[in-house]
């Protein structure tokens, strides 16, 4: 099976999900954080909602935050590991600044784009999650912004690369995936088009037709990309240009993020408050846990990080918990 041979090398088919694991209690239900980012065993938590940033330390099983002088509801989504500038970058969503949290010192800057997007509330957000590519981070428009965010790192200059006038319509994005063929996909919310860009030209490719569900990223394996989509499991052909849907879900949900586990399969937390697995060589789907929160409260996690110790550690977007799956 095509798809299980270009896994070979990497699958330790030994590794079973055995349970989830509560870290730390925030108390209330409040949106937190949209995705993290993994760097030296650290979890670090870009803040949508709250007023600091998270970081996780699983060497020593201990929570801390960074606090953050101003903030905005629903300020950045997603972020971006910068090894050359020892940082995570996290992406402007409503904020009209770029997120930088400084690895060595813990300090967070809030660095204005000199651009007012004069978005505001969960569904206001301009750009969402990114890229980063030769110095410069792509980031995909969210809501009514009419293209690509790009921002060049060393000058912090902005540029709106128009995408709405490709796609035909106003563009809508839910995620973005570095490939290492050295383009940059981005995935579609409801009713719009899975993209390809190339950041050395700045040109961009429409995969497909429209998709009719939405799409939070997805994880790169080999030569194909596979996305947990409201609709089912999704696998981009990058050779190919082509898109497919290899499992349908019997009813629309949706899905924070696709996570591939060393195991060889890819996961994912949906709005059910459920972690769910999906096992490409036998093209099964199960739920593997269901948390019955106090009075049925969200328990969604935008995003997980696979960590050294093989366990998937997961961003709390809303909810109580920080939580991990552990895998033995």
């Amino acid at each position: 099976y095509c798809r299980w041979r270009i896994l070979g090398s990497m699958v330790d088919t030994s590794k079973k999900f055995c349970r989830i694991e509560f870290l730390h209690n925030f108390q209330t239900y409040n949106y937190r954080y949209a995705f993290g980012e993994n760097v030296n065993d650290i979890l670090y938590g870009i803040p949508v909602c709250e007023k600091n940033v998270m970081k996780y330390d699983i060497i020593k099983n201990q929570a801390s935050f960074i606090d953050i002088h101003e903030e905005k509801d629903f300020a950045y989504t997603g972020g971006c590991y910068d090894k050359k500038n020892n940082c995570v970058w996290g992406i402007p969503r409503n904020a009209n600044n770029l997120l930088k949290i400084d690895l060595l010192n813990d300090k967070i800057t809030q660095i204005p784009l000199k651009m007012d997007f004069k978005a505001n509330g969960i569904h206001g957000g301009h750009h969402y999650t990114g890229g980063l590519s030769n110095n410069t981070l792509y980031c995909p428009p969210r809501h009514t912004s009419n293209g690509i965010l790009k921002i060049e790192l060393d000058t912090f200059k902005t540029e709106i690369i128009s995408l709405d006038t490709i796609v035909n319509q106003n563009s809508h994005y839910s995620g973005t995936v570095m490939h290492s063929n050295g383009y940059i996909y981005f995935t579609p919310s409801t009713g719009n088009y899975f993209v390809k860009f190339d950041p050395v030209y700045e040109e961009i490719y429409i995969i497909g037709d429209k998709f009719l569900g939405t799409v939070f990223g997805g994880v790169e394996i080999g030569d194909e990309i596979y996305c947990f989509s409201s609709v089912g499991v999704v696998v981009i052909d990058t050779i190919n240009d082509s898109i497919s849907l290899i499992h349908k879900f019997e009813t629309k949900q949706t899905y924070y993020g696709t996570i591939l586990h060393p195991n060889g399969n890819i996961y994912s937390w949906n709005q059910h408050n459920q972690l769910v697995e999906y096992n490409i060589e036998k093209d099964e789907c199960k739920i593997l846990a269901t948390i019955y929160d106090e009075k049925n409260g969200p328990i969604y996690n935008a995003g997980g990080v696979v960590m050294s110790d093989g366990n998937i550690y997961f961003t709390p977007c809303q909810g109580r918990f920080l939580m991990r799956a552990v895998f033995e």
